[in-house]
């Protein structure tokens, strides 16, 4: 294990960032579960929100640097960003077709514009923009660098798992409750995480994974 994390240290800084998300996650919970009335509100729902991307985001820039990368490294370049924008409304566009007549979470409530903008931005910010950088961005490309499937299975099982602390606080139920009796839909998020990943690999930039994963949120297309 020590020869691991002497020869890998984007092994040791990519579960540096997993526990990151993890410990603001649970921050961001506990906030909820003892202030009920914020996750009610709107405004302040949001605001809670952007815990996540105010705390991860420079995270990971900082870890990119000690690792002497680049931040093109994360997807985050001009290079094949129109064609991976492209790709990714297309299949949002197909995913919504398909998916969003059963699924739309926001068939049956009043909605406003300030409403929308709100929850476009924490959706496309608090919950996109953070996941596609840390997990697709960020881990998958550093977690293992020699081996590619590896690398996969790995960030997948990471980003199946960051699902469960902030579940697991605000439903008041234990972290192995939630594991055991909840592994279909960390199975499925293993899942999205693959194709989404081969997405982000082809194109090397993020443009459309995060088009995706803002659609598939945004509109609850897979409720879990």
């Amino acid at each position: 294990m020590n020869l691991i994390i002497k020869n890998n240290p984007g092994f040791v800084s990519s579960i540096v960032l997993f526990l990151i998300v993890n410990i603001t996650s649970f921050i961001m919970a506990k906030i909820i579960s003892y202030f009920p009335s914020f996750f009610s509100n709107i405004y302040s729902n949001t605001l809670i929100g952007f815990i996540l991307p105010i705390i991860t985001l420079p995270c990971t820039y900082y870890l990119v640097k000690f690792l002497k990368s680049d931040i093109s490294s994360l997807g985050i370049t001009k290079k094949n960003f129109t064609k991976s924008l492209s790709v990714g409304v297309l299949i949002s566009i197909c995913l919504f077709i398909i998916f969003g007549g059963d699924h739309n979470d926001y068939q049956n409530v009043l909605v406003t514009p300030t409403i929308i903008m709100l929850r476009i931005l924490y959706f496309l910010i608090c919950v996109s923009v953070v996941e596609e950088i840390v997990f697709r961005g960020f881990i998958r490309q550093n977690i293992w660098k020699n081996k590619k499937a590896l690398s996969y299975l790995l960030s997948g099982i990471l980003f199946s798992f960051s699902h469960v602390t902030f579940h697991s606080v605000i439903n008041h139920i234990s972290f192995i409750w939630f594991i055991l009796n909840r592994w279909q839909a960390l199975l499925f998020y293993v899942l999205i995480h693959l194709f989404l990943q081969i997405i982000y690999d082809k194109y090397q930039n993020c443009a459309g994974p995060i088009a995706i994963h803002f659609v598939i949120d945004f509109f609850g297309l897979f409720s879990m």
